[in-house]
């Protein structure tokens, strides 16, 4: 059971993370909830969290009695008979490990890659629904397929608003740098 635990906390945190980043990063947002200037260090903290519990999950899940092996990590499997789920959870940990690594670059990048790096927020996220879907030691219980649904459809849907508002957005000029 602790496996699971700490697999749904990692999620939980990393659907926080997207959700709070996706609404700092829109001005529309921003200008009607106030208490979203303040929230780039939660922001931080949910990222780093997600990152924490996922490492946790991932190594209490090798040394549990049905644990996995090491070389998942290492992208070695899948072999036969083996779920397809554990690697998309390993590609999940390194793409919120690039993003939460690229918060630590922004002041060195410029801001194209930089966004380019943040972005793969997105794709992680899904990775970890797809990966706690598929292989989820509690996924059959009915709340947490309804927090699953729930999760990817509001991060899905405010992610959907952000990039309208993205293509919405007058051009900027050059060398002036976003929020």
């Amino acid at each position: 059971m602790r496996v699971s635990l700490w697999g749904i906390a990692a999620y939980l945190l990393l659907y926080a993370s997207v959700v709070t980043g996706t609404a700092l990063s829109s001005s529309f947002l921003r200008a009607r909830v106030p208490i979203l200037a303040r929230a780039g260090r939660p922001h931080e903290i949910l990222s780093l969290g997600a990152l924490f519990g996922s490492f946790v999950h991932a190594g209490a899940s090798m040394i549990s009695p049905q644990g996995e092996r090491l070389d998942w990590l290492l992208f070695v499997g899948p072999e036969r008979g083996e779920p397809f789920g554990l690697s998309l959870g390993v590609a999940a940990l390194y793409a919120v490990g690039v993003v939460a690594g690229s918060f630590y670059l922004r002041r060195r990048l410029a801001p194209v890659p930089w966004r380019g790096l943040h972005a793969l927020a997105y794709p992680g996220f899904l990775l970890a629904a797809w990966h706690s879907a598929a292989v989820g030691a509690n996924t059959w219980l009915p709340g947490l397929q309804l927090l699953y649904a729930i999760t990817v459809a509001s991060a899905g849907l405010l992610a959907c608003g952000r990039a309208v508002e993205y293509v919405a957005q007058p051009p900027r000029k050059p060398g002036t740098r976003s929020a």
